[in-house]
Order: structure tokens, then C-alpha cells, then sequence
């Protein structure tokens, strides 16, 4: 995807920032515009269209997650069927940007290690999907399956498959683990949605090892804080808090990439899965 370049962005910063609140507009992109993640999307979008400079009041660690869940939602609308947007954005870590050779120099604002690209799609007939490279993708399938794997333990003891599928190869490794790890948990009657329940879960890296044909290796590090209610002893039960490095494996099936396996470390603790 071509970038355009920080004089190009601020040549079109008015109809980039009338498309910038058409989108936060969608509410089934921000239903809640004013959370942390847009406030930050946000500042990153004024001082790179040439607001002054001001300083991102938040941790290292929340402006990488607050990275990831923007990206996260922005892949997810522009891999929508429809026409493409006018203007596609993107957060890129100083490292990318240096790596993929991207249209960034010594002027371009960096807000918290990240850059805003701006890519004006006005003039391409290129749909969406091929316009949104593998990397992207993938980094979109890898954060996508995170949340999905938390979500299904938030809703246990109900286990639905039909989400969690979307993003695993089908009776894959992982899929299978999963579901396995699902079931032993609902045995025991462990739940995660008691009241005040501080469960979480953040994606706080992703490096795309390589790409080799239909298959791809991904390696994060993942930070979980599961803290289990026991529905038959009415306490909590058990805690599973670690920060880890995991391995995706994932594989390329009628266009998109699918989760085949996912390698863990053994856990520091003793667990139920998580």
C-alpha cells in the first residue's frame, strides 16, 4: 500500500480529518468514541496533521495495546464487503517503518513509538482485500484471536463454537485445544463473570516471523490475568497471571489466514490450560 508522504497528508488534512470523524461516527467501529484507544488514534491524528506537539499521558504499555485494539478495529471494517474508504490510516512502530521502507523521515511526528500513515484510496480500483497486504491481515487474524479466546471463557459454562471457529483452521490443533481447554474448565463449574471479576487479557507484541507460501509463523508476547470463580465453592478458585511468548502457525484457505496451531510455553503455574 502507498503511503502518502507528511507534506501530502497535510496538502489533504481537510478531507482526511472529515473522513477521520466519518469514521468515528461508526459506532460499530467506536461505539464508545471517547474511550482511551480513540482519544489516543486521535492525538495521533492532530499532530500529524500539524497540531502542537503534546505528550501521550499514558504507559508504554497501554499506548501498545491501545495500538493493536485500533488497528485490530480498523482491519475488521476495511476487510468488510463495500466500497472502499477514501482514506485508509495506519499505525506503524518506529521498527516497521524502518524495516518496510515507508514514507516517514526525521519530520514525521511519532506519538508514543508510533506513526500515523495516511493511504488515499480515492484514485485506486484496487478493492480493499488486495489492497490489505498479508502482514496486515495476519496481524488482524492474530489479534482477533486473542479476544476471541477470552470471549469464549467469559462465556462459559456456555461454550459456542460458532465464534470461535471463524478464526482457526477447523479441527486444527488449535481449534481442538481450545474446545478441550473449554470443556475442563466448564467441568469444574469455573467462571470468569462474577461481579468485579478483574480478568483481562493484552497483546503487547507481534512479529510476523515469515510468510512461506500458505503458511505463515507469527511470535507475540501476551500478557493473561484469568481469575477463576468457583460456582460451586462461591470463591475464587484459582489465578492464572503470567506474561509468555507464544508461536502462531497459520495457514492460508480460500484467501484468508486461519490459526492451525499455537506452541505455548509451559506455564510458571499450576493450570487448567490458562
Amino acid at each position: 500500500m502507498n503511503f502518502l508522504t507528511l507534506a501530502e497528508v497535510r496538502e489533504r488534512a481537510p478531507e482526511i480529518r472529515a473522513w477521520f470523524d466519518v469514521l468515528m461516527g461508526n459506532r460499530s467501529l467506536a461505539p464508545k468514541k471517547n474511550a482511551a484507544q480513540w482519544q489516543f488514534f486521535r492525538l495521533c491524528l492532530d499532530q500529524t496533521l500539524g497540531a502542537s506537539p503534546q505528550s501521550a499521558d499514558w504507559r508504554p504499555l497501554q499506548i501498545a495495546q491501545y495500538k493493536f485494539e485500533v488497528e485490530n478495529k480498523l482491519r475488521r471494517l476495511y476487510l468488510r464487503d463495500g466500497q472502499p474508504p477514501a482514506f485508509v490510516f495506519r499505525l506503524a512502530s518506529r521498527r516497521d517503518a524502518q524495516r518496510e521502507n515507508l514514507v516517514v523521515d526525521d519530520e514525521y511526528p511519532e506519538i508514543g513509538g508510533y506513526h500515523l500513515l495516511v493511504s488515499d484510496r480515492r484514485d485506486t480500483s484496487d478493492s480493499l482485500q488486495s489492497a490489505t497486504t498479508n502482514r496486515e491481515h495476519i496481524e488482524m487474524v492474530i489479534a482477533a484471536c486473542i479476544d476471541t479466546e477470552f470471549e469464549a471463557y467469559r462465556t462459559l459454562p456456555k461454550i459456542d463454537d460458532t465464534k470461535i471457529s471463524p478464526w482457526f483452521v477447523s479441527q486444527g490443533p488449535a481449534h481442538r485445544d481450545l474446545l478441550h481447554a473449554l470443556e475442563r474448565v466448564a467441568q469444574r463449574a469455573l467462571v470468569l463473570t462474577n461481579p468485579r471479576n478483574p480478568s483481562t487479557r493484552r497483546l503487547l507484541s507481534i512479529n510476523i516471523k515469515e510468510i512461506v507460501g500458505d503458511t505463515a509463523e507469527v511470535r507475540t508476547v501476551e500478557y493473561w490475568y484469568l481469575r477463576w470463580w468457583s460456582l460451586i465453592e462461591s470463591k475464587y478458585h484459582y489465578t492464572y497471571r503470567e506474561t509468555t511468548r507464544h508461536t502462531y502457525i497459520l495457514k492460508q484457505h480460500a484467501g484468508n489466514w486461519l490459526v492451525e496451531e499455537i506452541i505455548r510455553p509451559q506455564p510458571l503455574q499450576n493450570t487448567p490450560h490458562r
